[in-house]
């Protein structure tokens, strides 16, 4: 199931989320169900400059081999698909580190280009740029100042030649 994110997601979306997750887990632990939300994709947007952002994804856990970065058409995908370990040797007595799969889509825009993705640390680092066409660009317009009470002065055009009349022999 992929869930849609916006980039930029507006402020009434996080208000209540945190709380709702802690209410999930709380009913989650006391009936022995998995919660019903899954984890919400923790993730940082960093401004470099005017044209270029990291987009830094947790994905704790996760190996390179086990991520599938794709984008099309403004959409960045992020499919992190985990493989399933056992224990070499014991057996677990607690096991709070979610190892499920996720699949995450953020919406870029058409002029986003990825320069690069790499994975360090738990944290996937997705260096974006936003080249926007010049036609699209904002074009200032300079105003002039006009000077006061000065008509504005016209061209003095030529008027058209009318033949003259010639008298005619009656």
């Amino acid at each position: 199931m992929i869930r849609p994110l916006s980039l930029f997601p507006a402020l009434t979306n996080d208000l209540y989320s945190d709380r709702f997750d802690k209410i999930d887990k709380l009913f989650s632990h006391l009936t022995g169900v998995k919660p019903l939300a899954l984890p919400s994709e923790s993730y940082n947007l960093k401004k470099i400059d005017d044209r270029h952002y990291e987009l830094i994804i947790s994905v704790p856990g996760f190996t390179e081999n086990e991520l599938d970065v794709s984008f099309s058409n403004g959409q960045l995908f992020v499919v992190g698909d985990h493989k399933e370990e056992t224990p070499k040797k014991g057996e677990w007595l607690h096991q709070g580190i979610s190892h499920r799969s996720f699949s995450a889509q953020y919406s870029l825009g058409k002029n986003a280009k990825i320069q690069s993705a790499e994975l360090c640390d738990g944290l996937l680092k997705i260096l974006l740029e936003y080249e926007i066409p010049k036609d699209e660009k904002v074009k200032k317009i300079a105003i002039k100042k006009a000077k006061k009470n000065e008509p504005k002065k016209l061209k003095a055009t030529k008027k058209p030649s009318v033949p003259k009349k010639t008298k005619t022999a009656k």
